[in-house]
């Protein structure tokens, strides 16, 4: 039986030394944690908004943990901590925010809760 029967028969339609193409698993892993990470923030924030002089930092805090958590392999087993300590992280911004009676999460805030929480994996 040639190569190619025998791929067919196993219903293996790859070229040899091929790998099979994850990349829409990828895809979809990806926009999972994208969707579970913004899920987690709001719950966390409960309505208290981001202000704008901290928008970008507050961005650029999520970035790194969906590219730290998304750098392993078991990413999708690692999400629920990740999320779990987003919303935890999130939580106390907003508990800060209100406690200072603030309209929304300053810069000043974030900072005051991302040193006392840091480290905290995979955000930083």
């Amino acid at each position: 039986m040639s190569d190619h029967n025998r791929r067919q028969a196993s219903g293996n339609n790859q070229s040899p030394g091929r790998r099979p193409d994850n990349r829409r698993a990828t895809g979809h892993l990806r926009d999972r944690v994208a969707r579970e990470f913004s899920d987690a923030a709001t719950r966390g924030l409960d309505g208290v908004p981001i202000a704008d002089e901290a928008r970008p930092t507050y961005h650029q805090f999520i970035l790194t943990g969906f590219d730290e958590l998304m750098a392993h392999e078991d990413a999708e087993a690692r999400l629920p901590v990740a999320t779990g300590r987003l919303e935890r992280f999130t939580g106390e911004l907003a508990s800060e925010t209100r406690g200072r009676s603030l309209a929304a999460v300053t810069l000043a805030v974030f900072v005051t809760i991302k040193d006392r929480t840091c480290p905290l994996w995979p955000f930083c």
